[in-house]
């Protein structure tokens, strides 16, 4: 080449590569820099074939960790590139949250952008992440649920599934309640269509289940701890005595969204007289408005409300069956 072009300077010039590196290609003496290169390529081959989701930063990792290599990300996403190695799982940067059209409730936002956080379970962050795998031509997806502690950044808990529903977020949230029973963080969320499910907020609705329980079966102490837990987190004052007045001034607070419940008033004795008026008039509606031209001489809370009728085709599948009283 050098004797066409008259000199080796001349001939570098034309390719653009400098003298220098020219003779050490001849010499056939390959760089430190190359063979460090090399044995990096060989360190990422043996990674790629054991973990073919790991992408190059995760490769870059293990390098560091287990085989004492230090380089940048750069460096390892040449060499990768250069291999034609990348990894198998598609991370997909927007996200896979989904806001319900008609949520249910909407939690405050008592974080507040509160990042900092002083003790161990005192701040949780939850979110659901998606990836994408390929299985032969076939793309697939697998969510991610995880709760994170601000204090540390440990994950508390995690779910890995192949749907994204209400369900991958509960048991989520179930481990880490079961992993950490006597905490009470700040539950924080981006409000997508799993977290405001009111299924999401039956804890309280539990605490007063057995609160109410508990009362009636004499363990006043424990009924009191039960209420008192439910305040505390409201911020409110604990009490030094419970009622079933108290439970149920309790219930009405926090499960306001829900109103009063059929069963719960049958269950306590009140509902002929929260029920005596219901169903006494009934409305008429028309295109001038709504008027109450009609009434019902069997209004109010009857005695066969107490059981709620045997549907006829049980009756006709099963005739051992008898009607419930009053239907």
């Amino acid at each position: 080449m050098a004797d066409h072009l008259g000199s080796v300077r001349e001939a570098c010039r034309c390719l653009s590569v400098s003298p220098s590196a020219y003779y050490k290609w001849k010499s056939g003496n390959p760089s430190q820099r190359i063979q460090e290169n090399k044995h990096i390529a060989s360190l990422i081959e043996k990674i790629h074939m054991d973990s073919p989701d790991k992408g190059y930063r995760r490769i870059h990792d293990d390098l560091e960790r287990f085989h004492n290599v230090h380089s940048n990300d750069k460096r390892i996403l040449r060499i990768c590139r250069s291999l034609g190695i990348r990894s198998t799982v598609k991370f997909h940067p927007a996200g896979c949250t989904r806001h319900a059209k008609t949520p249910q409730h909407y939690a405050e936002n008592i974080l507040n952008r509160e990042f900092h956080a002083e003790k161990p379970n005192e701040k949780w962050l939850t979110d659901v992440t998606e990836f994408k795998y390929y299985e032969g031509p076939r793309v697939k997806k697998v969510y991610l649920s995880a709760i994170l502690d601000l204090y540390d950044r440990r994950i508390v808990s995690f779910v890995i599934r192949d749907t994204n529903d209400n369900k991958l977020v509960f048991d989520t949230f179930a481990k880490a309640v079961q992993s950490n029973p006597d905490t009470h963080p700040i539950f924080h969320s981006d409000r997508g269509f799993q977290y405001t499910d009111r299924k999401i907020m039956r804890y309280a609705e539990v605490l007063l289940l057995a609160a109410e329980a508990n009362l009636e079966a004499g363990n006043t102490d424990i009924a009191l701890n039960d209420i008192n837990e439910i305040r505390e987190r409201a911020k409110e004052t604990p009490l030094l005595s419970v009622t079933l007045d108290d439970i149920k001034t309790e219930k009405r607070l926090e499960l306001c969204l829900e109103s009063t419940r059929f069963q719960d008033l049958v269950r306590w004795g009140d509902a002929k007289n929260a029920l005596g008026s219901q169903g006494k008039e009934i409305p008429n509606y028309s295109s001038k408005g709504v008027s109450w031209d009609f009434s019902n001489s069997t209004f109010g809370f009857q005695d066969k409300h107490m059981l709620l009728p045997i549907p006829l085709k049980e009756r006709e599948l099963n005739p051992n069956i008898q009607q419930n009283t009053g239907w």
